[in-house]
């Protein structure tokens, strides 16, 4: 039987649970992932059941490892699953569903029209200013986190170093992490691990700079809450190990997982682009 909540708990609330409840595969895994995703160790889930699957998208996969180093099976799965988590968070904060017809519309793709703000009027883009910062986050409902790239997060932690004051804190996430706090927002920092074409580092491509130049980035406000954006998922994770296959010399762990978004208030997130690589305006 399927099960169905009315709780939004993260992942690693839910690892918690299950394995109170004896189910520990679910549950390792279930942490591997909070601990490699930052954006995922935030995100609220709620098993919707079937009757939402057309929402869903496939997150799971299987992981073979093989023979010759089975003595290292927990390492190199653990390696996997890690990777697996990074896709996954590219997915689900930059996925366009129009583009590629899946099924999970990713936060930089809801994140348009009055929830879309430029950091400058010019082309090129400019240093991140504070006021518009400060604009990003009133523009969004409940806001509960920053997002941005590991570049910009490093400024802040600079900021922070020099200028401790009542806008900047340090708090320790879930796995003894230290991490910046902006009034009252923890800061979600993307590392080099989640680069691609678009969405790290500063090379995104701005639709109004004509010439095709790649030196900006953006910072994202969310409010990751029932309220706000919440994970779905048609269950809990399922985590089966198949063993030694007889079709080729791998052992193979099965992950299934079925997962999307959902936008519960359309202020639930916002972003601010044309942010180049140079300190913070004040």
């Amino acid at each position: 039987m399927v099960n169905v909540d009315t709780d939004a708990l993260t992942l690693i609330e839910r690892s918690k649970l299950l394995m109170a409840k004896g189910n520990p595969w679910p549950a390792a895994v279930m942490e591997i992932i909070a601990n490699k995703s930052p954006p995922l160790q935030y995100l609220p889930f709620e098993n919707v059941g079937e009757k939402k699957y057309k929402y869903l998208g496939i997150a799971g996969a299987d992981f073979d490892v093989d023979t010759s180093v089975v003595i290292q099976r927990a390492l190199h799965e653990t390696m996997l699953l890690k990777s697996r988590a990074c896709s996954i968070t590219n997915e689900l904060l930059f996925n366009n569903s129009k583009k590629t017809h899946n099924k999970i519309e990713g936060i930089k793709s809801h994140c348009t029209n009055d929830q879309l703000f430029d950091n400058t009027d010019t082309v090129h883009g400019s240093m991140l200013s504070i006021t518009n910062l400060d604009r990003l986050i009133a523009s969004v409902n409940n806001p509960t986190h920053l997002l941005m790239n590991q570049i910009l997060y490093r400024r802040f932690q600079i900021w922070y170093t020099k200028n401790i004051d009542k806008y900047l804190k340090r708090i320790i996430d879930a796995f003894g992490r230290w991490i910046i706090v902006y009034k009252g927002l923890p800061i979600i920092n993307l590392t080099e691990e989640y680069n691609n074409s678009e969405n790290y580092n500063f090379n995104e491509f701005l639709e109004k700079d004509m010439l095709g130049n790649k030196n900006t980035t953006s910072i994202y406000c969310l409010s990751l809450s029932d309220k706000g954006i919440v994970g779905i998922q048609d269950e809990d994770m399922r985590v089966t190990d198949l063993g030694l296959l007889t079709e080729k010399p791998v052992y193979r762990t099965r992950m299934e997982w079925y997962v999307g978004l959902e936008y519960r208030d359309p202020k639930a997130c916002a972003r601010l682009r044309c942010i180049t690589d140079e300190p913070i305006r004040f």
